[in-house]
């Protein structure tokens, strides 16, 4: 109520005009003038007409003390109107707040701040509460607008209603796993899938809500079991959140500089101290301390509710980015109060301010290099590169790019493994070979270098050798029905039918009717390859499932079908069936299968091949 009339009526327009003649007038003395000073005080110097603080700034407990009558007018402006019976205080009966203050500067009769800041207790608050309520409804109307569907849409597809990412259950343990370097350092890859995979291949949760439960479960019993490690990797945490630099996760700001003059401007680092954030957080902390008393609770909320949940997670460089809208302007007024500091040579006031700021500066620079800066940042980003061009089939670019990752970091395995695929996709098996051999001897249960040199060998005609990396994939990675039913294709390739169907079995049980391991069972149960093996019953049962999940629209299933009726007896359904078979294979072209269940339909004593399809329907 001191601070003159109405809101802040003494800052009114014109040469401060609240600080005119009798400096500072609104901290005067005077009987029963509160903090005011005297009648008329804080009239602009030479400003004809300029009202001041008539009783202004009454005290508390003084009866009908009306407060800066015509005060804070603006420097010059006749008649303009200042703040009357403003800023009463705090339970003072009758008092007004605010009337006309703070007229603007050169507008003639100029009004503003019609009863405002009433204090506590004052017939003018249930105004402002009643405001500040709409408001608050408005704005939680807002939320409610848009995070309910979120909400319905999240649930209806995971089956747990959140509002939130259900990736937040792996990024809680990522930042408090009892070896904090080893997950801050996990990126996409290989080891990173393993580990997304785990609640699959451990607990058989595979649903997104399961999976976020698991990891929470598995933080929770990690801070049970070792609640010092935990607390030493939140101080840790901390000290990366007020990091300088900018930390990286997927991506590292700094790698992509070279390519970007933009970037190399607006993002650099010189040893352990980082620009932007190296300036925008101590001035921010600085502007933090000289504007305490007016900085909006809802501010101090969300920097500290931030600051909290980067702690607990893990703070990054994306991570930490929506801490910059507040932290912007607060560095501007950081900055502002130094320059005020600088013309006038007054330091005092800023001792606390500049002690936080400096402190600041020093906590972001000091603790230096982090584990996560470390990595081959330089290499994945040709890794990407590479990556974009192959999925949009220019190979040749794709290989230069995966080369030059390779360059840059021999170690970077993925990027081998990638250079594998590609090789073996343009036909250099040996080259695609060699980058597989390279690859498993510097990580020998890596599932996709296993796998990828299973290919090339099987396509070099050593299913033999293929097979021996087979055994090793499902011993990785037992939990991929993938991999057990190629292991069943090429057992039944080298003649080793039971192995085959024990592999085909496994595969079914963990992912139940897929068609083509519905096809290979009933394929080994009609007995064709493995007389031992005949169950014709079962293979009818296995080949119609599978012809029924695809729509009888894949030739082969039907051919399979066939071959089970034949082992039935029943020879006149397995005919139709073959030439039905027959048919549709060649009308999608397939001219070689349709060849080979041609010369079935002739074993069972068929009439001879079908007719060919008319002209219209060939591919």
């Amino acid at each position: 109520a001191g601070e003159g009339a109405g809101a802040n009526a003494g800052e009114g327009a014109g040469a401060n005009a609240g600080e005119g003649a009798g400096a500072n007038a609104g901290e005067g003395a005077g009987a029963n003038a509160g903090e005011g000073a005297g009648a008329n005080a804080g009239a602009g110097a030479g400003v004809p007409n300029a009202g001041g603080g008539g009783s202004a700034g009454a005290g508390a407990g003084v009866p009908n003390a009306g407060g800066g009558g015509d005060a804070g007018a603006g420097a010059g402006v006749p008649g303009a109107e200042g703040g009357g019976d403003a800023g009463a205080g705090a339970g003072v009966p009758n008092a007004g707040g605010g009337g006309d203050a703070g007229a603007g500067a050169g507008v003639p009769n100029a009004e503003g701040g019609g009863d405002a800041g009433a204090g506590a207790g004052v017939p003018g608050a249930p105004l402002r509460w009643r405001r500040r309520a709409a408001l608050t409804a408005l704005l939680a109307a807002g939320l409610l607008g848009v995070l309910a569907p979120v909400g319905c849409l999240t649930g209806r597809h995971t089956g747990k209603w959140s509002v939130l990412p259900l990736s937040g259950g792996l990024n809680l343990w990522l930042g408090n796993a009892p070896d904090l370097c080893q997950t801050l350092t996990l990126r996409p890859g290989e080891r990173w899938q393993e580990l997304v995979e785990e609640p699959a291949r451990l607990k058989g949760e595979r649903r997104p809500g399961e999976q976020e439960r698991y990891f929470l479960s598995k933080t929770a019993e990690a801070a049970r079991q070792e609640p010092g490690v935990l607390l030493g990797n939140l101080g840790r945490k901390t000290l990366r959140l007020f990091a300088s630099r900018e930390l990286p996760r997927n991506l590292d700001l700094y790698a992509a500089r070279p390519y970007s003059s933009l970037l190399s401007a607006l993002v650099w680092k010189l040893g352990p101290f980082g620009f932007p954030f190296g300036l925008l957080l101590p001035l921010g902390g600085l502007g933090l301390w000289t504007e305490r008393r007016r900085i909006p609770p809802p501010v101090w909320l969300a920097l500290a509710g931030l600051c909290l949940a980067l702690v607990l997670v893990f703070p990054t460089a994306r991570h930490r980015l929506p801490m910059v809208p507040l932290l912007a302007p607060l560095a501007a007024l950081g900055g502002m109060a130094l320059w005020r500091a600088f013309g006038t040579v007054s330091w005092r006031g800023l001792l606390p301010g500049g002690a936080l700021a400096l402190g600041l500066l020093g906590l972001g620079t000091l603790p230096g290099v982090f584990c996560e800066e470390r990595g081959p940042f330089a290499g994945e980003l040709h890794l990407g590169a590479g990556a974009y061009h192959a999925k949009h089939g220019r190979l040749v670019e794709a290989r230069r790019q995966y080369e030059e990752a390779l360059q840059r970091a021999p170690s970077l395995h993925e990027a081998r493994v990638n250079l594998g695929v590609l090789l073996h996709r343009q036909g250099d098996r040996q080259g695609a070979l060699a980058q597989y051999d390279e690859a498993l001897s510097r990580r020998p249960r890596s599932a996709q270098a296993l796998l990828g040199r299973a290919l090339v060998l099987l396509d070099l005609d050593r299913p033999g050798a293929a097979l021996e990396d087979l055994r090793a994939l499902v011993r990785v990675e037992p939990w991929a029905p993938g991999h057990r039913f190629l292991l069943g294709q090429v057992l039944a390739r080298l003649g080793l039918f039971r192995e085959a169907q024990a592999a085909f079995r496994a595969a079914d049980r963990r992912a139940p009717d897929d068609p083509q391991t519905l096809n290979a069972l009933a394929w080994l149960a009609s007995g064709r390859d493995d007389p031992s093996l005949r169950r014709p019953g079962e293979a009818i049962g296995l080949a119609k499932r599978a012809c029924a999940l695809t729509g009888r629209k894949d030739p082969s299933l039907i051919d399979t079908l066939a071959v089970a009726h034949e082992a039935a007896g029943d020879l006149d359904r397995a005919r139709a069936l073959y030439a039905e078979a027959a048919h549709l294979a060649r009308s999608q072209g397939k001219t070689a299968l349709a060849l080979q269940i041609e010369e079935r339909l002739r074993a069972a004593g068929g009439a001879g091949a079908p007719p060919p399809p008319p002209p219209a329907m060939e591919p």
